[in-house]
């Protein structure tokens, strides 16, 4: 492990288990890893919201950690606070996409600056399951494009497999 610097780790299929829990044994290899001076980033499409809570769970902050959220759009360094990475979506076409979700009759959400879950459609299935799954609440709000007045990294929309 001397010639490793960093270990980047992905929460979902991988550092979780079907739980959503890091398990004993990768806890302890994680650890070891991190006393070695390894640093460790954990990856994910979440927003940093939904990584946080694993985050800390590990004590990345004390420890030099990384989060990579959003696919990457977000990097950031956990000591320092220090946002080492962002990219957003392009001004304005939040009301392109809510608007192509709406003529397809497909659900829509993103993110407040909280990183809390916002969408007009709540209930769908699927906006629940990425609130749950990241720990993070939701609002429903009227209309989502009025809402965004801020730069974003996300948005998400839904449907059932069967139409992809």
């Amino acid at each position: 492990m001397a010639d490793i610097k960093l270990i980047a780790l992905d929460l979902d299929g991988t550092l979780l288990n079907s739980k959503k829990e890091i398990s004993p044994r990768t806890r302890a290899a994680i650890d070891a890893a991190l006393a070695k001076g390894v640093r460790v980033a954990l990856a994910s499409g979440r927003s940093r919201r939904g990584i946080m809570h694993v985050a800390e769970e590990l004590e990345l902050e004390k420890k030099h950690g990384l989060i990579v959220a959003w696919n990457g759009a977000h990097v950031e360094d956990l000591t320092s606070h220090e946002v080492l990475h962002q990219r957003t979506l392009p001004q304005g076409i939040e009301v392109e996409l809510c608007d192509y979700a709406k003529a397809h009759d497909m659900a829509i959400m993103t993110y407040d600056r909280e990183g809390m879950s916002i969408s007009e459609t709540p209930e769908d299935e699927y906006i629940v399951y990425e609130a749950v799954s990241n720990r993070i609440p939701q609002r429903k709000v009227e209309n989502l494009p009025a809402e965004i007045t801020y730069p974003l990294n996300k948005m998400l929309l839904t449907f059932h497999p069967s139409r992809l």
